[in-house]
C-alpha cells in the first residue's frame, strides 16, 4: 500500500518521538469503507461458530431496559438469529424500578447482562454496579459522548453505542472472548514450578519472538521504508521533520476528499490535525476536519461543530509504556464517513465514527491540506524554566556568575538564528528568553543598529545615557514593551539600556533582536560591554549562543525559533529594510524609517 511517510524525532535519550504517516490516494480511505463489509463477512463467520459452540454461558440472560419494545424486540431478534441464543433467555423492562426489583431478587449464581438506554443507565447504574448478579453493561443511545464519563467510573459498564450493529458485535466478542478455551497448565513434579514457555518455545525462538516484538514498537525509519512507486518520503536522516512551510505549517494532499493520517508517538505528545479546503485554515470560506487529543481529552468535528469528544484514558494521549502508539484519522468523501482510531488502522476499531450531513459533502470532496500543531512552544519554555530538572533552569543556574557576583536572577537564555559573519556583534539574528523576575545586567551594543521586538509577554527596558561605573546616579528613561511591540537603537541614541522582565509570579518573555554594524563603521567591537553585578567594574560579554542543541526537553527550540524568525516576516522586512539604507546614499531615509517604527512603539 503507498504511503507517505514523516519522523520527527527528538534527542537520542529518547524524550520524544514522532511520526506522521499520510496514505497516499486514499487507498487507505477505500478499503476502510470496504472494511466495514469485511466486518460483516467476520460477523458471519463468528455466527456459524457461535451456532456450533454456543459463546453463551449456562448461568447468563439478557435484560433490555428501554420503552421503546420495538427497539427491544427486533434487537432481540437479531441477537438470537447471529448466536443461536434461546429468546426465553431475554426480557424487557420499561421501568427502572421494575428491573432494579427483578435483578436484586435473583440468585447470586444467575448473571444478568444489561443493555439500557443512556438515561435510564444514569439513574440506576450506581444502585446495581455493585450487585453480583450483574454481569455486565451496554448503553445504547443516540449520542455517545453524553455517556462516555460513566465508563470511568463504573468498570461493569463494557461501551456507549448508537448504531445496533456496533453493538451486537461487542456484546459477542466479549461473550466469545469469555468462553474461549483457556491452555491448559502442564502438570509438574511437587516443587516444580508451572511454567510452560520453555517446554514450548525454544530459548532461540525466544529471542527471535523478542526481537520482533522489538521491531513492532519502532516506527519506520528512512532506511526502512519501502521503496515501491508511488511511495513519497519526507523524513531526513539526522534532522528534526517539519510537515509544513515555515509560515503556512500546511501539507499538501495529493488526492483531494479522501485519505488517513496516521501518527506514531513514542512519548505522549498533544497534538492537533486539520483538514481544510484551503491553504489557511482560518480563512472564513475554508470547512476543515479537526481532530485534538491530549492527556485530558479528545475532540473530533469540523470547524462548523463538534460531533464527539471523549476523557476516558483510552481514548487519549496514551502514556510511555516502552511502545509506539498509532492514532489516525481517516475520511473518505463518497461515504461522508470521518472517523479516529488509535492503533490498528480499520473501522472496527474507531474511537469516533461521524458520517457529516448531505449539504457538507462538497465541502467534504475539497478537502486538500493537512496542518499540524504541537504544544504552545511558550509553555514548553516555562516548564523548563521552572522545573529544577528542566534545562532551561539548570542553564540558568549555570550562568548565575556569568556576569561578575553570582546572581541568578542576573541571567537570561540567547538563542541565536543563522551564523556569525562579521556584520554584527555575534550574530544578527538572536531570541532571549526572559523567565520571571530575570534582567540583563546594564550594557551596551558596540554602535551597532538594532530593532527589538518582544514575542510574548512583556519587557521593561531601561535607557543610560552611558556605560560608567556611577551610572546608577542617572534616573533612566523607562518604557514598558507589551507583547508585539517593537524598540530600536542608532550607533549613538539608545545605545545602553537593561533589559528585565518586570512580571515576578507571571511567565516567561521571549523577545527577538537584529542587530548589524553601519557600513561608515569601519572598527568592529565584537563584544558588548556591561556593568559587573556588584557595580564595581565592567567587563566584556561574547554574545554566543546558549548551546540549545545540546539540549533534551527543549531538542526542538533552535528549529521553532527560526520559524518565529521566519513568521514575523512583517518586522524581519523593516529589519532588512533598515539596514540596506545604512548605504551613504540612502542614509537621509533611515530615521524617518525610524521615527515611524518608534510611533508604532509608543502608540
Amino acid at each position: 500500500m503507498p504511503i507517505t511517510s514523516a519522523n520527527l524525532r527528538r534527542d537520542p535519550c529518547g524524550t520524544s518521538a514522532f511520526a506522521l504517516t499520510v496514505i497516499r490516494n486514499g487507498l487507505l480511505s477505500e478499503e476502510l469503507a470496504q472494511d466495514d463489509s469485511d466486518d460483516e463477512l467476520h460477523r458471519g463467520r463468528r455466527k456459524d461458530q457461535a451456532t456450533a459452540d454456543s459463546i453463551i454461558p449456562n448461568n447468563l440472560s439478557f435484560a433490555y431496559l428501554d420503552v421503546s419494545v420495538g427497539e427491544y424486540a427486533s434487537f432481540r431478534q437479531n441477537f438470537c438469529q447471529k448466536t443461536g441464543c434461546n429468546s426465553n433467555l431475554w426480557a424487557n423492562y420499561t421501568s427502572e424500578d421494575q428491573f432494579k426489583a427483578f435483578i436484586k431478587s435473583g440468585s447470586v449464581e444467575k448473571k444478568i447482562l444489561l443493555i439500557s438506554t443512556g438515561r435510564q443507565c444514569a439513574n440506576i447504574i450506581k444502585d446495581i454496579h455493585s450487585l453480583p448478579q450483574l454481569h455486565s453493561v451496554y448503553i445504547y443511545c443516540q449520542v455517545v459522548a453524553n455517556y462516555e464519563s460513566l465508563r470511568k467510573e463504573y468498570s461493569k459498564l463494557r461501551g456507549v453505542f448508537s448504531k445496533p450493529d456496533l453493538l451486537l458485535t461487542r456484546i459477542c466478542n466479549d461473550l466469545e472472548a469469555e468462553t474461549l478455551p483457556k491452555a491448559p497448565m502442564q502438570t509438574r513434579r511437587e516443587g516444580e514450578r508451572h511454567t510452560v514457555t520453555s517446554d514450548i518455545i525454544s530459548p532461540a525462538d525466544q529471542e527471535a519472538l523478542i526481537e520482533r516484538a522489538r521491531k513492532a514498537a519502532t516506527p519506520p525509519k528512512q532506511n526502512q521504508i519501502p521503496t515501491e512507486n508511488g511511495v513519497e518520503v519526507f523524513s531526513q536522516p539526522g534532522i528534526h521533520w517539519c510537515p509544513w512551510n515555515a509560515n503556512s505549517c500546511t501539507k499538501t494532499l495529493p488526492v483531494k476528499g479522501q485519505g488517513t493520517v496516521a501518527v506514531m508517538e513514542l512519548e505522549p505528545m498533544p497534538f492537533e490535525l486539520c483538514l481544510s479546503s484551503k491553504p489557511n485554515p482560518d480563512d472564513p470560506e475554508a470547512f476543515s476536519i479537526i481532530l485534538g487529543i491530549d492527556t485530558t481529552g479528545a475532540f473530533f468535528g469540523t470547524n462548523k461543530k463538534t460531533y464527539d469528544q471523549s476523557h476516558i484514558p483510552q481514548h487519549l494521549i496514551q502514556p510511555n509504556n516502552g511502545k509506539w502508539h498509532t492514532y489516525w484519522l481517516s475520511f473518505f468523501k463518497d461515504t461522508r464517513k470521518l472517523r479516529y482510531g488509535i492503533g490498528e488502522i480499520r473501522s472496527m476499531f474507531s474511537i469516533f465514527e461521524i458520517t457529516i450531513e448531505e449539504d457538507m459533502a462538497s465541502e467534504l470532496r475539497e478537502i486538500h491540506y493537512l496542518h499540524v500543531k504541537f504544544p504552545d512552544f511558550t509553555r514548553a519554555v516555562d516548564r523548563s524554566v521552572k522545573d529544577p530538572n528542566g534545562w532551561c533552569h539548570k542553564k540558568l543556574v549555570a550562568k548565575a556568575n556569568r556576569f561578575g557576583r553570582p546572581n541568578f536572577y542576573a541571567t537570561y537564555l540567547r538563542v541565536t538564528v543563522g551564523n556569525r559573519d562579521g556584520s554584527a556583534p555575534g550574530h544578527k539574528y538572536v531570541v532571549e528568553i526572559w523567565p520571571p523576575g530575570h534582567y540583563s545586567p546594564i550594557h551596551n551594543h558596540s554602535n551597532a543598529y538594532g530593532i527589538i521586538k518582544v514575542l510574548c509577554g512583556r519587557l521593561l527596558v531601561k535607557l543610560y545615557p552611558e556605560l560608567s561605573l556611577n551610572v546608577r546616579q542617572y534616573s533612566p528613561i523607562e518604557t514598558l514593551l507589551e507583547e508585539g511591540q517593537i524598540t530600536w537603537m542608532l550607533p549613538r541614541l539608545n545605545q545602553t539600556h537593561q533589559v528585565r522582565n518586570p512580571d515576578l509570579y507571571g511567565a516567561c518573555s521571549i523577545s527577538i533582536q537584529c542587530y548589524q554594524y553601519g557600513e561608515e563603521d569601519e572598527e568592529h567591537y565584537e563584544y558588548f560591554d556591561y556593568l559587573n553585578n556588584d557595580g564595581q567594574s565592567i567587563g566584556q560579554f561574547n554574545p554566543k549562543n546558549d548551546d540549545v542543541n545540546c539540549t533534551v526537553d527543549l531538542r526542538l527550540l533552535p528549529w521553532m525559533l527560526r520559524q518565529i524568525v521566519l513568521h514575523h516576516y512583517p518586522f524581519v522586512v523593516v529589519v532588512v529594510v533598515l539596514l540596506l539604507l545604512r548605504r551613504r546614499r540612502l542614509r537621509r531615509l533611515r530615521l524617518p524609517l525610524l521615527q515611524i517604527v518608534r510611533y508604532y512603539n509608543y502608540r
